[in-house]
């Protein structure tokens, strides 16, 4: 298949393991320059070194994007990956918890915490991201 990205950028987050490994490698094998990102640098770079071992282009970033400031160095760390450009964002990051909402046993904290996890962390990407995309009209 050939989605027309060859040596384009993108950034998957949550892309250390999982569902998120699997669409690295899929843009990898399109020929795009993929970020690997995980909560710790650690967590990344295997996946970026089995795009690279496969004859991809891959970089790995870290940072926990739950956080105002860990979201900071993550898109910092993949805008210096990728010379200041990435074409492509895919906010794969989130989780969720076993359990029922609406069990009495489930305080506000874990509400927070997959709120900050699945949508909070993806907001505060676009937010950082978009920018230098729609300067350059691609993304």
């Amino acid at each position: 298949m050939d989605l027309g990205i060859s040596g384009k950028t993108v950034l998957v987050t949550g892309s250390s393991r999982g569902t998120g490994e699997a669409i690295a490698h899929g843009f990898a094998a399109e020929g795009a320059h993929v970020l690997v990102h995980g909560l710790a640098l650690d967590d990344a770079e295997p996946v970026a070194a089995a795009i690279v071992e496969a004859g991809g282009k891959a970089s790995a970033i870290g940072g926990d994007i739950t956080t105002e400031a860990g979201s900071e160095t993550a898109a910092d760390d993949a805008l210096a990956a990728a010379e200041g450009r990435i074409d492509i964002l895919i906010n794969n990051y989130g989780t969720g918890e076993r359990g029922f909402w609406f069990d009495a046993k489930t305080g506000s904290d874990a509400w927070i915490d997959v709120y900050q996890k699945n949508v909070l962390s993806a907001m505060r990407m676009i937010r950082k991201l978009t920018p230098q995309m729609k300067a350059r009209g691609w993304g």
